[in-house]
């Protein structure tokens, strides 16, 4: 081996020499690859295509049958000696390393690093290093190395496209240490900010009992020194605690070190807290120490994985993820303190169960000195409904003509989303900045779309990038925002193993481009995230994700994963839009079923216009648009107009039955009704909460009942509303 180990461990793949014969590489499914010698006095091997692909693009993998073991949440070196001469719009090569469980199943957040399309070295050779890191996932004990082809569309024979590959070597690198930080505060703050979006530090005050409140725009956090516990309660929609986190470290003695609009940072000698605009709370522990939460309310949809907790109920929720130093070799320590919790069961890849676990549950994380741990509360700002109801989008191609932008079918779309105008048009993960095929294209689509008075984004990817510096990829697409006049972009993933490098983008973008257009394709567990680690707090930053690509599902209208977490209603509260391409059920009679259903849960379907989208879909959408301008004043317009509405225009009978509306008719009599029609009504008259053993309303209430009238509706087939506020 000619590799710097860099103070690492060569890993030898066993009986893998790609100076012979003897390297076995096992093709993806339906793959066309196959590796041949390159010559006598070559190392290593032509890559070759047997025939040409099927596919309009071919994105395809191969990998050694040789596995070596490997270790969660370490870097990894990957070098080899590389020769070539390709063009990089018509392909692009990548090394990678798969992470395997100890039966040999792939488990998901493998990175791919593209390789060099011209090398420049001795008789052309070169050699190309780069470092991954893996998962903090305890089921990786092995790995192999990979080798992935995408081809670009046109590449009409690629059996002519040639790569020489020799010396390939994994190398473990030494465990990055980690430790306390000299500046605590510099580890809770964050570059970027929510730049025009309604989030913010609203107040930091002490109370007489010493208890230090923090209020940003959707949390009130109670910092409770004298009992080491932190309380989140929500302030959107629904105010109410949603969970009490218990610290093993001391909370006395904290100071504020800074204060604005986008953070609040309270300081002792144990450690730092973050309170950030956007509804999360960052924890820097400067001692070894735990945190234990305690659910306030009934999560039905609650998940617990990989370290991470997500917990809602549809109308609000919390959550907690760990985050140990990237290639530490550190793990996630979270452990459930209570017994016979039934999500901690679920499987990664169930997003169908709910949990019938009541409020009071606990779990703990156990914490060295930095390793961070971030709360959250949901959802961190109000929903923008003008907006859900404008935005329709859709893919352009190169060779679509100013005609086809004015096609009377694109009459709904708002934005065009140029689609394959740089090189690779799955993403790019050998640079660092974007490869127009053709600027004076992009320039005159741009153009077609603003003279018709709509927005033009393009397409990128934070998932495939070269760089994991923040600061990198954001300069790469505000770049071609401002190059180009694009009014945004769209991004297919965000990091998933470094995934904090996916929040310092948002931020770092959100704040540089104002109010444009930020779309994010993430789906989970396709990117390699567990359910339980998909943070409100980081998506809030976008004005749209676009998720649920290739989740398989016979759930139907009633999909939980649609209604907790992909419409985003109460959750990260940008707009939820949804691909859903295998989301089915025994109603389901075409795909616009799946989307008219995804309207009861405020999911959106924002993505391709055309003749069934505009005639089965569009009425609905504008239907629902119309009833929120009749009632956009009140504060629970979803939970009392629109839920019924999309229930009757979709046809699908599931969700929560209408909150009722508390009024007074004109001889002052409390007057109440739920807008589903065959509603039963139960109320009392002394402040408490009601529930369906309540009394059951049967006509006008006295003038006297006054503002003490609380109501819930339920209604057969449906879940009980929720109960109203108290009457004004």
């Amino acid at each position: 081996m000619r590799v710097d180990a860099r103070g690492g461990r060569v890993l030898e793949v066993p009986h893998f020499d790609l100076s012979s014969g003897n390297a076995l590489w096992q093709n993806q499914p339906h793959a066309y690859f196959d590796f041949s010698p390159a010559s006598d006095q070559d190392l290593g091997y032509w890559f070759l295509v047997a025939e040409p692909p099927s596919d309009r693009w071919l994105a395809r993998t191969l990998w050694t049958e040789r596995n070596v073991e490997i270790k969660p949440n370490r870097r990894y070196l990957l070098s080899a000696l590389v020769r070539t001469d390709f063009d990089r719009f018509d392909a692009e090569f990548n090394l990678g390393l798969q992470a395997l469980d100890r039966l040999g199943n792939p488990l998901p957040g493998r990175r791919d690093v593209g390789l060099p399309a011209k090398t420049r070295g001795p008789d052309g050779w070169q050699r190309f290093e780069a470092v991954v890191t893996t998962p903090p996932d305890r089921a990786i004990v092995m790995g192999r190395p990979t080798f992935a082809v995408y081809l670009g569309e046109g590449v009409e024979n690629p059996a002519g496209l040639t790569y020489q590959l020799a010396d390939l070597a994994i190398v473990e690198l030494p465990a990055v240490p980690f430790g306390a930080d000299d500046d605590p505060v510099e580890a809770v703050t964050f570059p970027g900010g929510p730049g025009p979006l309604p989030m913010a530090v609203e107040a930091v005050r002490e109370t007489d009992g010493g208890a230090i409140t923090v209020e940003v725009t959707g949390v009130r956090w109670v910092i409770d020194p004298e009992n080491d516990t932190i309380t989140a309660h929500q302030r959107i929609d629904f105010s109410r605690p949603l969970a009490s986190w218990a610290f093993g470290i001391s909370l006395r003695g904290l100071e504020v070190r800074r204060q604005d609009a986008t953070v609040a940072v309270l300081v002792n000698d144990q450690v730092a807290l973050g309170v950030q605009c956007d509804g999360m709370l960052a924890v820097y522990p400067r001692a070894a120490g735990s945190v234990t939460v305690t659910s306030r309310i009934q999560a039905p949809f609650t998940r617990f994985g990989d370290g991470h907790l997500l917990a809602t109920d549809g109308r609000g929720g919390f959550g907690t993820n760990p985050y140990p130093p990237p290639g530490s070799g550190r793990l996630p320590d979270g452990v459930a303190l209570t017994n016979g919790l039934d999500f901690v069961g679920f499987d990664r890849a169930d997003l169908e169960s709910l949990s019938e676990a009541p409020a009071g549950w606990r779990i703990r994380w156990n914490l060295e000195p930095a390793e961070r741990l971030f709360l959250y509360a949901a959802p961190p700002r109000a929903y923008d409904w003008a907006a859900s109801f404008d935005l329709v989008y859709q893919l352009t191609d190169r060779n679509w003509t100013q005609d086809a932008y004015a096609d009377d079918a694109m009459d709904p779309v708002g934005t065009f989303l140029l689609w394959h105008f740089h090189a690779r048009q799955w993403g790019m993960s050998f640079g660092d900045e974007y490869l127009p095929f053709d600027a004076d294209a992009i320039r005159r689509h741009v153009r077609y779309a603003h003279t018709l008075g709509k927005k033009a984004i393009f397409y990128s990817s934070a998932w495939f990038f070269a760089s994991r510096e923040p600061e990198v990829w954001t300069r790469a697409v505000i770049d071609e925002v401002e190059e180009f006049g694009f009014d945004g972009f769209y991004s297919d993933g965000l990091p998933a193993v470094e995934w904090l490098v996916g929040y310092e983008q948002m931020r770092i973008a959100r704040q540089a481009l104002g109010d444009k257009l930020i779309v994010v394709h993430d789906s989970v567990p396709q990117s390699g995230r567990h359910p339980a680690a998909l943070a409100p707090w980081i998506y809030t930053y976008a004005t749209a994700t676009y998720m649920a690509e290739h989740v398989e599902s016979r759930a139907g209208a009633g999909w939980p994963w649609v209604r907790y977490v992909i419409g985003q209603h109460r959750f990260a509260n940008c707009i939820g839009t949804i691909k859903g391409d295998r989301w089915d059920g025994p109603a389901f009679d075409d795909a616009m079923d799946r989307f008219n259903a995804g309207l009861i849960w405020n999911a959106r379907r924002a993505e391709a216009a055309g003749p069934k989208f505009n005639r089965d879909y569009l009425p609905n959408l504008r239907a629902l648009e119309t009833r929120w301008l009749e009632h956009r004043d009140d504060p629970h317009y979803y939970d009392r107009y629109h839920v019924e509405a999309a229930r009757q225009l979709s046809g699908f009978r599931v969700g929560p039955t209408a909150m009722p509306v508390i009024s007074r008719d004109p001889e002052g009599r409390v007057v109440i009704r739920s807008e589903t029609p065959d509603a039963v009504v139960h109320f009392t008259t002394d402040g408490s909460a009601p529930g369906t053993s309540s009394r059951r309303y049967d006509g006008p209430l006295p003038a006297s009942a006054s503002g003490s009238v609380r109501a819930v509706a339920a209604a057969p087939g449906l879940e009980a509303s929720p109960p109203t506020p108290p009457i004004e």
